[in-house]
């Protein structure tokens, strides 16, 4: 059966917090041409996320052995969707902890078409599920930025005045210095012998996520953007 179509909005965050607030969920038109639809205990996908799919597209088209693709917390699965209908012949598995993230990505799965991605329950302390089916090419990742030390700023309410409607594991990292999530990831992706990351950083971490990548025995071959707000960490494995 193939899905309703909804009518969908051209994204605006700061409308789509608003809409949030008294309604359960509103579907919106990603800047990709996607039809998305959002609820408030679920990520919401910003600029960054959007920024990151186009250097997803970028190196995939770079690299052409990359088959299979690893999108880690997918949440409303914007990533993971929006690649594979770019690249309805590549594998996609799209991994996420809440139960509620899953469900919502498997509705906005469905209303794309998307028959390409696979959806994968992660346990506790679990970013890629021990149980994929296959090798994987590239793990893409938007983990939680936030560490105690920016959590506990003075700047820290202005700088992110929408925290209160996040899910607060998609946010924060819980350590002193916003390194564990890429630790895990990438100690993780080992058994599944990945070749290539594509990460997403917090410039307030950055140093200290770099400093970590690279104790891991990792090349980063690329800082994109790194005088914008936004910045992306190519690595690859030596």
């Amino acid at each position: 059966m193939t899905p309703e179509k909804r009518p969908s909005t051209p994204f605006n965050r700061d409308q789509i917090f608003q809409v949030l607030e008294y309604k359960k969920q509103v579907t919106i038109l990603s800047p990709q041409h996607i039809s998305l639809t959002l609820r408030k205990n679920v990520f919401i996908p910003d600029e960054g996320t959007f920024k990151l799919i186009e250097q997803s597209g970028k190196l995939i088209r770079e690299h052409p052995t990359i088959t299979v693709i690893a999108d880690i917390g997918t949440g409303s699965g914007v990533i993971g969707i929006t690649l594979a209908k770019q690249f309805p012949h590549k594998t996609v598995y799209a991994y996420d902890i809440s139960t509620a993230a899953l469900k919502l990505a498997k509705l906005n799965a469905q209303q794309n078409e998307v028959t390409n991605l696979s959806l994968f329950h992660n346990q506790r302390g679990e970013w890629i599920h021990k149980h994929s089916p296959s090798s994987i090419d590239l793990v893409i990742a938007n983990p939680p930025f936030t560490d105690n030390r920016e959590h506990a700023s003075p700047t820290f309410a202005h700088n992110y005045p929408d925290y209160h409607l996040q899910p607060k594991q998609a946010i924060r990292t819980y350590d002193t210095y916003g390194t564990t999530p890429y630790k895990q990831i990438i100690r993780q992706a080992r058994r599944f012998q990945v070749p290539f990351f594509l990460f997403r950083c917090n410039p307030f971490s950055l140093d200290k996520v770099i400093k970590q990548i690279s104790s891991e025995e990792l090349t980063i071959t690329e800082i994109a953007a790194a005088n914008e707000p936004y910045i992306f960490l190519f690595v690859r494995t030596k």
